[in-house]
């Protein structure tokens, strides 16, 4: 059982924390596209490391651990249902808006590399293809650099800065032209 201090809950997002995730985005959604589509994921090596993603995801256990156990996180969930699904729930609960970085989240090479070879669409995977089981946490904007480098320190990556928190209430999408609308969004396991 987690220490009661330890706890990182959904509702305790505050406007001007920074939005990380520790891990790549819509590798899953990709493998879950090509089993849809019924591509042979031994046609390439980009396929079978994102069917593999989709079968197999690993949860981010130890990361959790870490982050939970620092003062400067404040709210952290895992990315079941994707960045656009998950965030919504961050900021329903904590009373917030989100301003989203869309060239900021991070994806593999192999997803890139699918992506320009059947047309995907990355940024729509990486915000919405959900079931990658990462994490998203809010962090205080002051704590972010010390908690990057000791999360680096203690993982061999970063912890990535996607966006921030805002107090609109509303989500926003942007890339370097402005603002970006989604055509679809995360799962809804109550969307009918």
């Amino acid at each position: 059982k987690a220490a009661s201090d330890r706890i990182k809950y959904r509702s305790t997002a505050e406007p001007g924390d920074l939005i990380c995730v520790t891990g790549n985005l819509g590798d899953s959604g990709g493998g879950l596209i090509a089993l849809l589509a019924d591509i042979d994921e031994n046609s390439s090596s980009e396929l079978k490391v994102l069917v593999r993603a989709h079968h197999m995801p690993r949860p981010h256990l130890e990361e959790g651990i870490f982050l939970a156990s620092e003062d400067g996180v404040h709210a952290m969930l895992d990315l079941s249902d994707g960045v656009d699904s998950d965030i919504r729930r961050v900021m329903e609960s904590s009373g917030v808006g989100a301003a989203i970085e869309i060239e900021k989240l991070p994806v593999s090479d192999e997803l890139r590399d699918a992506c320009s070879r059947f047309g995907w669409d990355i940024y729509e995977l990486a915000a919405a293809g959900g079931e990658d089981y990462c994490l998203m946490c809010t962090v205080a904007r002051e704590e972010y650099q010390s908690i990057n480098s000791r999360f680096r320190k203690a993982f061999d990556r970063d912890l990535h800065e996607i966006g921030r928190v805002t107090g609109t209430g509303d989500l926003e999408y942007t890339d370097k032209k402005g603002r970006v609308k989604l055509s679809g969004h995360g799962w809804d396991h109550f969307r009918k």
